[in-house]
């Protein structure tokens, strides 16, 4: 093992005996706590269920009151923590315990960054980088527990890391020179792991070109003895070529220089949108002696090459040689030598012929499609790129060849938005149509039909151009619609010339699938399930099983996002993953119906699991993590509601949509309110422990769409199905807020506070403070105040932004009679702490109140200049009962302002006064609005107002927020 001195020793030592920084090693010698913390550690997130935990500490023995010891532990552990001064603390998670912990404090982590920062340095460096990673290993990886099914396949992943990373290393300083470090490194390597083939393979070549031929023929004779009588089996048809070679090595002959055969033609129809791809490819290739150009089937790189070759010609004096591989199933090496007329000679490999050919020239060969016959083209790339050092080497292909020296140039789908300007993909559909004599019209239905095909073919070039062609016998809309309903099995190729695999979308993502091995094949069909994006956890969660061997499964997913099958991509510094939409229906007909159920009941669990998950984190300091789960997922939580439905599965219905209440209260996700309601209405649903939490949740979706009748019904369905009453309770006490039953809500509120309290649900108990302290204040009690400062004391403690800014929010609103510019801080606190975390309810009633403060206390610029803001806020939220009370607040600031139009502002109240989704007004807000319209009447005489009244009240909801919109534009609105 090779092991290099580590400046900076990480405080948690996990890759050997669990050490930890400031720990004395008696502290955790044999005990459970050692076992305890290795645990947490070999976690993802560091976080583990009670159970697991439990299960790990005791095994079959378990202790009379688990919980109980478990915690104890866990005390103990806490306390070795904090003397230790790391900054680590273990916290309660719901059914479980969290590490809280610096990942770069755990040498794991740096050694998994290590190996990511190799790949981005220059070769030179790379060994040191392999060599510092390595030094962190001390042993065996989670030593204490790797045999544990909690952390097996945490402890094996890291283990084979750690062993191909010995490997690369050996690789780079091959490539380097550094041959006598290599063999050293590598003899004392495969001594530990002889059935490493890789390993063997670099010892042979480093014995070989250190001039050890008979050492490296001695290794390869060493390794087939061994196979053959402990596995019965013979080496790799690899590592008998390499034996090979080894064997029949002769003096180079040179030859005269050749000039290359006619390359194809450069493709008469335009490249559009890669002039900056062009640009980029061009430099790579000059710079680099291996470019491989990947990407998905159909996104042009052959084309993208093609169009390269012209303007690289002068840096290749001696010629460019175009090799297309597509035509051959095998030997690789023989079909460049024929393009570049290298003939065999006896006695002398052909491998050896074109390394002496090529020795001394400055030409480039180019390998297209590279796919099928991946690891032949990976060796001949690398034989050329070695040939000379003028001679380079550009290859095609759905996954990287993998090779030593390689540069990656990764050719993306066409954009298909635009903030300015065409999309390349529109601009290619639009190009490839008027090729098809159709000349598309600029009218925004046409374009916004073309844009829509575009992205349903994730702006791939093939696609698109198959799509286009069908212009010549229909209109854009209706390929659109073909497209919705039969996917890409609805374009073909209508060129003479494309080839077989190019005929159509299906041919083009079959060529592929056909190129994988079983396990991948499985994989990228149970993959089909996934509606967007992805994470490793759940791939695993849905997929591993059978012939996907959970074990195997990032390596799978790797694969497949090497063969360009998969998309990876980065959001908020997580690792995603996607499937083209293409090869998603592909892989969906592919499918087995029972494995189909299968999959989306998998993916159904898997994402009750993430909300729930995400629910405990909305609670806390951590609630952004909690927020971007879900966001992130709700492709997938659509997915899943679709199937769940569709399956009749009420009580995994209402299991998904139960724990987004919290999430979808703060948010005003109609969507997500109309999950809630289907659930509720389902057959039975009222029997399941989820129905209350649901109805409230629907309960108050139908409130905030200003529709107070059915609200009030789901809040009843809910006090009479199973689960907490507390919810149910909770939204009544927000509907008598409301309606202006203010006493009733103070009621409500402590028993809602109780009956939580008595489930234990203490978030939900703590926030019905919330509805008392605004009840409160609405009926000028002095109490409020301090009861929102304790409240707001509380929500610092929780640690959770939009707790915190609730508390803001109720201290703003108990002071808005007692000290209006306290209550504006306190307003503009609430908003800067929820619009973060898109707590775009608080975001929007926080500013409501600031208007409304504004518009009481005459400072009515103020007023208006928040008002647009509002209107588009509520619109987008389909939030009316806040919508109204932004377009009461407008009226009255105009009508005491006399500007920028009476006429418009009597018509908003004459369109209130009938609205079904306006609430009620009650309090002093009654007399405000008496002097409203007192002062328009006055403003406008009798007969304008009774006008305006007349004309708002014809206008609806919809006309008389664009009513409200206009008045801030330089227009004329009154007849």
């Amino acid at each position: 093992m090779v092991r290099m001195a580590a400046p900076d020793v990480p405080g948690f030592r996990v890759l050997g005996p669990l050490e930890v920084e400031g720990v004395p090693a008696a502290a955790l010698a044999r005990s459970r706590r050692r076992v305890l913390l290795a645990c947490l550690l070999a976690q993802e997130s560091h976080w583990a269920s009670a159970d697991v935990l439990s299960d790990v500490l005791w095994g079959d023995d378990q202790p009379r009151h688990p919980a109980a010891a478990l915690h104890t532990q866990v005390s103990r552990l806490r306390e070795i923590l904090r003397q230790a001064g790391n900054g680590a603390r273990i916290v309660p998670e719901q059914r479980g315990y969290r590490l809280i912990v610096d990942p770069s404090d755990i040498d794991a982590w740096r050694f998994e960054s290590l190996l990511r920062q190799a790949g981005s340095v220059p070769a030179a460096e790379r060994a040191e980088v392999y060599g510092r990673a390595l030094a962190l290993w001390r042993g065996r990886a989670l030593e204490e527990i790797a045999d544990h099914p909690a952390v097996q396949l945490t402890a094996t992943r890291l283990e084979e890391l750690r062993l191909a990373t010995v490997e690369d290393r050996a690789a780079v300083l091959i490539a380097a020179g550094d041959l006598k470090t290599a063999t050293a490194e590598l003899s004392a390597f495969a001594a530990a792991h002889p059935l490493r083939e890789r390993a063997l393979e670099l010892l042979m070549t480093a014995l070989y070109q250190a001039g050890r031929q008979s050492e490296a023929l001695a290794v390869f004779e060493d390794y087939r003895a061994r196979i053959a009588d402990e596995l019965g089996l013979d080496p790799t048809p690899a590592l008998r070529a390499l034996q090979y070679d080894i064997l029949t090595q002769a003096i180079p002959e040179r030859r005269p220089a050749h000039r290359p055969a006619d390359l194809p033609a450069v493709p008469l129809s335009r490249l559009v949108g890669r002039e900056a791809a062009l640009r980029r490819l061009d430099r790579l290739v000059r710079e680099h002696r291996l470019v491989t150009l990947v990407g998905a089937g159909g996104v042009g790189k052959t084309r993208l090459a093609l169009h390269a070759l012209p303007g690289l010609a002068d840096g290749f004096p001696d010629g460019i040689w175009w090799c297309d591989l597509s035509v051959i199933d095998s030997d690789v090496v023989q079909a460049v030598a024929s393009v570049l007329g290298v003939a065999e000679r006896s006695g002398v490999p052909l491998a050896a012929r074109l390394g002496e050919f090529l020795a001394d020239r400055r030409c480039l060969v180019v390998l297209d499609n590279c796919e099928h016959v991946a690891e032949e083209a990976a060796r001949t790339a690398e034989l050329l790129a070695r040939s000379g050092p003028a001679v380079h080497a550009m290859a095609t292909g759905r996954e990287p060849l993998g090779v030593d020296g390689e540069h990656l140039f990764t050719v993306r789908p066409l954009a298909t938005d635009a903030e300015e300007g065409t999309p390349a993909a529109v601009e290619l559909f639009l190009d490839r149509a008027r090729a098809h004599d159709v000349q598309l019209t600029a009218e925004p239905g046409v374009r916004e039909a073309v844009a829509a095909i575009c992205r349903r073919l994730d702006g791939l070039p093939l696609a698109i151009e198959l799509a286009a062609a069908r212009t010549r016998s229909l209109g854009v809309e209706e390929i659109r619609q073909q497209l919705e309903r039969e996917g890409a099995a609805f374009l073909s190729n209508p060129r003479r010339g494309a080839s077989g695999r190019h005929r159509d979308m299906w041919s083009v993502v079959d060529w592929s699938y056909r190129l994988l091995a079983p396990a991948e094949r499985a994989l990228l069909e149970r993959l089909s399930v996934f509606a967007g994006t992805f994470d490793r956890v759940a791939a695993r969660a849905v997929c591993a099983g059978g012939q996907v061997r959970a074990e195997r499964l990032d390596a799978l997913l790797g694969g497949l996002v090497d063969k360009s099958l998969v998309v990876v991509g980065r959001d908020g510094g997580a690792t995603r993953y996607r499937l083209l939409e293409t090869v998603r229906e592909y892989g969906a007909q592919r499918l087995a119906p029972d494995s189909a159920r299968l999959g989306r009941e998998r993916h159904a669990r898997h994402y009750i699991e993430v909300v729930r998950r995400a629910d405990r984190l909305l609670w806390g300091p951590e609630e952004p993590q909690g927020r971007r789960a879900i966001d992130a997922n709700l492709a997938e939580l659509r997915a899943a509601h679709g199937f769940l439905r569709q399956a009749g599965d009420t009580e995994n219905l209402l299991a998904l949509s139960a724990p987004l209440t919290e999430f979808v209260i703060h948010r005003s996700r109609s969507e997500l309110y109309r999950w809630a309601e289907a659930a509720v209405t389902a057959d039975f649903a009222a029997a399941f422990e989820d129905f209350a939490a649901t109805c409230a949740q629907a309960a108050y979706g139908a409130w905030q769409r200003g529709d107070r009748a059915r609200a009030a019904e789901l809040v009843e369905h809910g006090r009479r199905g199973r689960g907490s009453v507390g919810h149910a309770l909770h939204v009544a006490g927000q509907l008598e807020l409301f309606e202006g039953r203010l006493e009733e809500c103070v009621r409500l509120s402590r028993l809602t506070r109780e009956a939580f309290a008595a489930d234990g649900l203490h978030g939900w108990a703590d926030q019905c403070v919330v509805v008392e302290v605004l009840a409160h204040a609405y009926r000028g009690d002095p109490e409020a105040e301090a009861l929102a400062r304790r409240f707001l004391r509380r929500m610092h403690e929780w640690g959770a932004p939009s707790m915190v800014a609730w508390g803001e929010f109720v201290l703003g609103e108990a002071l808005q009679g007692s000290d209006p510019a306290e209550a504006l801080a306190c307003l503009s606190r609430a908003a800067a702490a929820a619009a973060p975390v898109g707590s775009d309810l608080l975001t929007g009633i926080s500013r409501l109140s600031a208007l409304a403060l504004h518009v009481r206390h005459g400072s009515l610029n103020e007023a208006l200049a928040l008002v647009p803001g509002l209107l588009d806020h509520w619109a987008r939220a389909g939030v009316w009962h806040q919508q109204w009370m932004t377009l009461r607040l407008l009226a009255q600031a105009v009508a005491a302002a006399g500007t920028p139009d009476p006429w418009a502002a009597a018509a908003i109240l004459g369109a209130h006064d009938v609205s079904a989704t306006a609430g009620p007004v009650y309090g002093p807000d009654v007399a405000r609005l008496d002097r409203a319209r007192d002062r328009l009447r006055d403003t406008l005489g009798e007969e304008r107002y009774a006008e305006a009244l007349a004309h708002g009240a014809a206008l609806g909801d919809r006309g008389v927020l664009a009513l409200a919109r206009s008045m801030f534009s330089a227009e004329e609105h009154a007849p």
